[in-house]
Parts: structure tokens; C-alpha cells; sequence
């Protein structure tokens, strides 16, 4: 990795072996709540989870997910 900041300031990691990810056995998520403001508010939210087998000697991972929501409105003929 490779950055140059807006100060002139030049930054670079050294070369790393990108090990491969192990399989998943599951993906969860859970209601949670996140302080925000200084801890002074709390947000509502989810967190999400997930199971791996363990890899070769690898300890942090990193996954990149895309958000699909379905909202289901449920049909105004039933309220009537």
C-alpha cells in the first residue's frame, strides 16, 4: 500500500501475502444499539455476524458485502 497525503507526507507498507479466506458456515445478524453524539444518544441498528472454519494460521480476515433490502407493503385492498 501506497499514500501520499495532502501534506506532502509519503507512506508504504511492505509487500504481503494475501492468504485465502476460509469457508463461511454461517452469516447472522442481531438487533444492537450504537452510541453516537459523544455517547450521548444511542442508534438502533444490526450487527452482522458470520462462522468460518478456521484458516492456516490467519488471524483477521476481512469480507466485502453489497446491502439488498426487500420491503414488503402489505396490499391496501386488506385494510379496507
Amino acid at each position: 500500500m501506497h499514500i501520499n497525503t495532502s501534506d506532502g507526507s509519503e507512506y508504504e507498507s511492505d509487500a504481503c501475502l494475501m492468504n485465502p479466506v476460509p469457508d463461511i458456515d454461517s452469516i447472522y445478524f442481531a438487533k444492537d444499539q450504537q452510541l453516537v453524539n459523544n455517547g450521548t444518544q444511542t442508534q438502533d441498528g444490526i450487527s452482522i455476524y458470520l462462522d468460518s472454519k478456521e484458516g492456516d494460521n490467519n488471524q483477521y480476515y476481512r469480507w466485502a458485502f453489497d446491502e439488498t433490502w426487500k420491503f414488503k407493503v402489505p396490499d391496501p385492498r386488506n385494510l379496507i
